[in-house]
């Protein structure tokens, strides 16, 4: 037998050795010599790079990357990507203020070599080598370089005189097992280099303070650290002076080395001030730990030694020890999130307290082993590092922080509280960063290249689902067995570039489990975990002398998702018992015993959506049902309760008055299946009651191009004052279906959504809810297809609609399209067309030129202060529809209504003020046919300024208008003055339907 087992671990090692000698990777030596130049804002220096062909096959050429000149143009990846994340800054910036990288003369051993630069983007090249380099061999490759610092658009770049360089000379691009990895810089997505030693040596004025990757060699310049750490630690506060100190004329040379390591970043300011701390590892080796930090940011950096010294201390503990004898944090500038990781050093952008400043210095020091030492292509599969780093983030969180801060001081002010809808491990942002994707199904997998993210999943799903569904299998399989193995992945990979397949394979490999579920589901897929408790089956099983319920599980989902089983007494778990993944419905036995209610997962391991459906009492009534809590209006939902929030409201409209309310709803973040919001009033002026409200079921589909069906009712009821008839009623059925988008990262939104509109006007008294719909006036049925992509620099909208009401037919299409020409300056165009049926006349079977006051909102789509009114400023209220003009031609007359067809385009232009001022004109063509046999095909046009207050509120002031225009004014207004004339055709938009805040929230963007 021992000879058995001896056979078989000489296999096992000898298949392990087989895959090592088939791993391989390229080295990359570094020399670099830089000045930096503090007037101009210049790096000038020379760079010689020792690069050694490890691979099977000869290179004919290397790849560079040349990230500097991603801020050269608007032409960039860069800086494409940066309108699609809704940033306009680096696209109207300055020329000044641009940067790039230059004067190159490439000697490849001494000879000239010929560089040539992609044609698609000029931020990566090839250097073509004379001769194939082989195998095994290693080439010389020098050039001088320039750099222009670009202001700080994200990494790279300089606020004044403080400096922060990184992605800053060129570099070869990693030659892997599947090719080159050339690619562009950007600011979503980060990098993947070569291994190797950098010898860098940074000329600049004296009195600059640095911190960077590396070792730094100077005697001196250590003595002046040292001295101006502990000149800081006695500092009982901070006395920050914004503006910089005069640059010395004398320079210094600093000197730094690093080994093992795949980029070096160095960062300086004169302003800095330091602190030095250090750590002793478990092996015994200390290694020393800095702050940079302006005096700006004392109150909270003067206390942070610990935060950076516990985050060295505790990765090294839970994957493998810190290799390094020093880290840094650096305060700095970054518009590229919170922080940003590099060998050894890191830079933390503003921060607004202590606890938030802690959470960036760990997760940004964490990334030390997550990219810094073990080195995935983070641009392709950003998990391995922002994924797997932010799971270490929260669990420092939970078992450090939490530990050392047991009572938090409540602060003054306005603040409000999420409650329990954070899962009991602590992480209620991470829970709530992928449920609210997650809950619309507008979700995606864990393992996708990082520029296919949207801005909202790059962090729903890389940092937030990543660390969930690890944490979720870090306590299926154990915590224990997860950091045994978690050491065996670092002790492989460390200064390697492991891909997906190798975490995977370490994973497998040592863990009895079957965990395809994990890699197969949790992270290459969308699928959601819903587990259900469906019954108890309070007959007692017996098994020897041990008695069972049986207990029946539903997984309504379609993954095998390992899960336990609790006992509960008074809120107290009493014993829980793990049970293996399964598909569809089966009952397992657990222990009987004195306790009041089973609950699955109740610690809230399983990311689950929906856990109202995990509970279930042991004995009476409704005993699946959680209770029900009762509260003021919550905008998110705890998990394991159901909730009815409410609030006090106000409304206001010109014939119920003021009308006081309130707010009912379920708590609608992340997402519910069923969602209401019911907003019951009293209008005041005649003790009216007023409501609105809207009830909606969500369904998302998995593997369709449907995406997500919504399907519900709104309803609206208020007074009004037309002719004898004192208020209307309207309901509305609707069933909205999103189409999927296969690059959701390109902002395009597409939605088909059938509606029916039954409406009842006149006298409250009358209506009985038996008759509603016979005694309706108006049965409307509508079908629309709307598209939309929000390009900040150049939305389009595009919306297809036909209507039938009472036998007429209506068919509608409009396009919106718009520039910006200046940083939140735009000039748009509309365009419309319509066409109708029959020659019927009447509000509804027309089509209109200009925009709809509350007499031609026919299907009462929108929210009026005056919906009946012929005169005084609140008749005056448009919304852009149909023929979209801002001026009117009043008391209905039919030189502005087509019973047959109707075009119009649509102009608005931004001046170029600070004061919210823009120009319109239209321009729109109409056809009647009888009984209207005087009028013939009109044209129709005005023009004017826009007073934009908000973009839901603006005020349209007349300049110009066609001929009809003007005599309709003089008609309707001709006794009065030309003045009074002139402000009676002065229209304003006053869009009360985008201002619903829950839809707002509902529909929250992250630019």
């Amino acid at each position: 037998m021992k000879k058995l087992y001896l056979l078989f671990f000489v296999s096992v090692f000898f298949q392990l050795s087989l895959k090592a000698q088939n791993y391989w990777q390229q080295k990359v030596d570094y020399k670099i010599e830089v000045s930096l130049d503090d007037v101009n804002h210049f790096l000038k220096g020379t760079i010689e790079i020792d690069y050694t062909n490890n691979s099977p096959n000869a290179l004919s050429y290397i790849y560079f990357h040349l990230w500097p000149n991603a801020y050269k143009d608007n032409n960039t990846e860069f800086a494409k990507q940066q309108i699609l994340l809704g940033r306009t800054d680096f696209y109207f910036a300055k020329e000044a203020d641009r940067g790039f990288i230059d004067n190159f003369n490439f000697l490849v051993d001494g000879k000239q070599g010929k560089f040539l630069y992609n044609e698609d983007t000029i931020d990566i090249g090839r250097l073509m080598l004379d001769k194939p380099l082989q195998p095994n061999q290693s080439i010389k490759i020098t050039t001088p370089f320039r750099v222009k610092i670009p202001k700080t658009f994200s990494r790279l770049g300089h606020d004044g005189q403080q400096y922060q360089i990184s992605q800053w000379f060129p570099k070869p691009a990693v030659y892997d097992k599947n090719g080159w990895n050339q690619m562009p810089y950007l600011d979503q997505g980060e990098f993947y280099s070569e291994y190797g030693s950098f010898d860098v040596k940074i000329t600049l004025p004296k009195n600059y303070v640095v911190g960077a990757t590396g070792e730094l060699q100077n005697a001196d310049e250590k003595i002046f650290m040292d001295t101006l750490a502990a000149r800081t630690a006695t500092y009982d506060g901070f006395v920050f002076d914004k503006n910089f100190p005069k640059s010395n004329d004398t320079t210094k040379t600093l000197h730094y080395i690093a080994n093992n390591v795949h980029d070096f970043a160095w960062f300086a300011d004169k302003r800095y001030v330091a602190l030095k701390g250090n750590v002793t590892l478990e092996s015994g080796r200390m290694v020393n730990t800095w702050l940079l930090f302006t005096p700006r940011g004392g109150r909270y950096w003067k206390n942070a030694l610990p935060y950076i010294n516990h985050a060295v201390e505790y990765y090294s503990k839970w994957i493998g020890e810190y290799p390094y004898n020093n880290v840094t944090a650096v305060e700095g500038k970054l518009e590229a999130g919170g922080g940003m990781e590099y060998p050894m050093v890191t830079v933390i952008g503003k921060v607004q307290s202590s606890s938030m400043l802690e959470t960036v210095i760990v997760h940004e020091v964490g990334h030390n082993w997550f990219q810094g030492i073990l080195g995935s292509n983070e641009r392709m599969h950003p998990w391995m590092d922002e994924g797997i780093n932010s799971y270490y983030e929260n669990r420092y969180t939970k078992e450090i922080a939490a530990a050392q801060k047991p009572s938090v001081k409540k602060s003054k002010g306005v603040s409000f509280s999420i409650g329990d809808v954070k899962d009991k491990n602590g992480n209620s942002l991470t829970y709530l960063g992928y449920a609210f994707s997650a809950w619309k199904n507008e979700d995606q997998p864990c393992e996708l290249p990082s520029v296919e993210y949207t801005p909202i999943n790059y962090f729903g799903d890389v940092y937030a689902k990543t660390p969930l569904v690890f944490n979720y299998f870090a306590n299926t399989i154990g915590q224990q067995t997860f950091d045994s193995i978690m050491h065996l992945y670092f002790a492989q990979f460390k200064f390697k570039h492991p891909q997906p397949d190798d975490i995977k394979n370490v994973f497998n490999q040592n863990t009895k489990q079957n965990i395809d579920w994990f890699w197969n589901d949790a992270i290459n897929s969308t699928k959601k975990f819903d587990l259900r408790l469906k019954n108890i089956n309070r007959t007692i099983e017996k098994i020897g002398n041990a008695e069972f319920l049986k207990v029946t599980v539903k997984n309504e989902s379609n993954v095998r998702t390992p899960y336990s089983i609790s006992a509960l007494r008074n809120d107290s778990i009493i014993a829980t018992i793990n049970y293996g993944g399964f598909l569809g419905e089966m009952d397992v036995l657990f222990p009987s015993g004195n306790y009041t209610k089973l609950v699955i997962d109740a610690n809230h391991d399983i990311p689950e959506l929906n856990r109202l459906n995990n509970t279930s009492k042991i004995n009476g009534s409704f005993r699946k049902t959680e209770p029900l809590k009762l509260g003021g209006l919550g905008i998110l939902k705890l998990p394991n309760r159901n909730q009815i929030a409410f609030a006090p409201t106000v409304g206001f409209n010109n014939y119920n008055g003021l009308m006081p309310g309130l707010v009912i709803t379920n708590p609608f973040l992340p997402g519910n299946k069923w969602s209401y919001q019911l907003l019951p009033l009293i209008g005041l002026k005649k003790a009216s009651l007023a409501f609105t409200g809207k009830i909606t079921r969500n369904w998302n589909i998995e593997n369709s191009f449907i995406n997500n069906i919504k399907a519900g009712v709104g309803a609206n009821a208020f007074d009004m004052n037309f002719g004898t008839e004192k208020k209307y009623v309207r309901l509305r059925p609707f069933v909205d279906f999103s189409i999927k988008n296969p690059h959701p990262s390109n902002g395009v939104k597409q939605k088909i959504s059938v509606e029916s509109f039954i409406i009842r006007t006149g006298d409250a008294n009358q209506f009985t809810i038996e008759n509603f719909s016979k005694q309706a006036t108006v049965k409307h049925f509508v079908a629309t297809y709307s598209y939309s992509d929000d390009n900040k620099i150049s939305p389009q909208k595009f919306n297809i609609q036909a209507q039938n009401f009472n036998n007429n037919y209506k068919f509608t299409t409009w396009f919106e399209t718009g520039l910006m020409y200046k940083k939140n300056k735009y000039f748009k165009a509309r365009g419309f067309a319509g066409l109708v049926s029959n020659a019927k006349t009447g509000i509804g079977y027309h089509l209109q030129l200009t925009g709809f006051n509350g007499f031609e909102d026919y299907l009462y789509n929108n929210m009026y202060l005056g919906r009946n009114e012929s005169d005084g400023i609140l008749s005056k209220q448009l919304y852009i529809q149909e023929g979209g003009f801002r001026q009117r031609l009043w008391h209905q007359d039919y030189k502005e209504y087509s019973n047959l067809f109707l075009s119009s385009l649509n102009f608005t232009f931004d001046l170029p003020t600070k004061l919210p001022l823009a120009l319109y004109a239209d321009v729109g063509m109409y056809s009647l046919k009888q009984p209207f046999k005087n009028v013939s095909d009109k044209i129709q046009y005005d023009g004017g300024i826009i007073v934009r207050i908000t973009e839901n509120f603006q005020i349209n002031l007349p300049l110009f208008a066609s001929n009809d225009f003007k005599e309709n004014t003089k008609t309707v207004y001709g006794s009065k003055s030309k003045w009074h004339q002139y402000t009676n055709r002065i229209t304003f938009i006053f869009n009360i339907n985008e201002m619903n805040p829950v839809s707002m929230a509902q529909n929250f963007k992250v630019n």
